[in-house]
């Protein structure tokens, strides 16, 4: 059986998934968006390693190569490569993200969520704060932010007001993890004693 592809406008498109849903639509989805929704004008992971590459060959003509080719291993070695220091990749995001436009997407994402009807929670590993910053500058209040992964027990599911988690905190702050060796030192992804 195939499926047929078609665009539809934003209106019909909620329509369709509250009428496939049920009344209370929002209880079955979460919205789970990664780096595509903040580009442009946030760079993808792929330019971030660029960049970083060339500028830890550049500063460091030894430096050496990574260990595996796997995509999430050359964004950590070429990151940490290029910016070895916590606060010097937290500068390096700042000025990727700070004041820059909000993205077509995230402005979507945000009159999405505030009509209520699809789903009330996103979740992302972004640090940028597009989502929320749409929902501010389309008047959005009530809305509940949650940029440390310690913190997500304040977010309550069965409220109703719109929930923004990223998962591995934002740009402001570099008490997250984001390259491998932080993902795999980060306190609060080991077990916790009881």
């Amino acid at each position: 059986m195939s499926i047929e592809s078609r665009t539809i406008g934003l209106k019909e498109a909620i329509n369709e998934i509250a009428s496939a849903c049920g009344r209370d639509a929002r209880k079955n989805f979460v919205f789970i968006v990664g780096a595509g929704i903040s580009n442009p004008p946030v760079p993808l992971a792929s330019e971030i390693t660029a960049h970083c590459r060339d500028k830890a060959r550049q500063d460091n003509p030894e430096v050496s190569e990574p260990s595996t080719g796997k995509v999430g291993n050359d964004y950590s070695h070429w990151f940490n490569q290029a910016y070895p220091h916590p606060q010097q990749r937290r500068k390096y995001l700042e000025g990727l993200i700070k004041g820059k436009p909000l993205s077509p997407a995230s402005l979507r994402l945000a009159h999405v969520l505030m009509t209520n009807q699809v789903a009330d929670t996103v979740i992302t590993p972004n640090f940028d704060d597009f989502v929320s910053r749409a929902l501010a500058l389309f008047g959005e209040t009530n809305f509940s932010l949650c940029d440390h992964p310690r913190i997500t027990d304040r977010i309550d599911s069965e409220e109703h007001d719109i929930k923004v988690v990223h998962v591995h905190g934002s740009y402001r702050i570099y008490d997250l993890a984001n390259i491998e060796e932080e993902l795999k030192n980060a306190l609060y992804l080991r077990p916790r004693l009881r």
